[in-house]
């Protein structure tokens, strides 16, 4: 079982805060769509990876670079998906169909890439 340090979610909360306020001032200059492009991506990503780093070392840390592209191509597709589907399904079901629809993208990725070697061939690199 891994034993994290008692800092690592408060540092880890404190981190994105700072990064979120700064977005957050920057909204009215940035506009919406910047500001929704950068809000999931670089913030979640630059802090996790920074403590994944600080306490897994570089290995573990491009690891999760490698993975992030896979989970933002789930993300893009809950995205779409609510956006299309609350208007006509209201919000509950509109939530609900773009996360089974996340979910079947997903799975069908993991199956692809372990059928063709894309799996082995990322691990086998770091």
């Amino acid at each position: 079982m891994t034993t994290w340090p008692w800092w690592d979610l408060p540092g880890r909360a404190a981190a994105t805060a700072v990064l979120v306020v700064t977005l957050t001032t920057a909204a009215g200059a940035l506009g919406p769509q910047a500001t929704g492009v950068l809000a999931p991506f670089p913030i979640a990503t630059s802090v996790l990876t920074a403590f994944v780093l600080a306490q897994r070392g570089p290995a573990a840390a491009v690891q999760v670079l490698r993975g992030i592209p896979q989970g933002l191509i789930g993300f893009a597709v809950f995205c779409l998906l609510a956006a299309l589907l609350i208007g006509p399904w209201g919000v509950g079901a509109g939530f609900a169909l773009a996360t089974v629809g996340t979910l079947t993208v997903q799975l069908t990725w993991q199956r692809l890439a372990g059928r063709y070697g894309l799996a082995a061939r990322d691990r086998s690199r770091s």
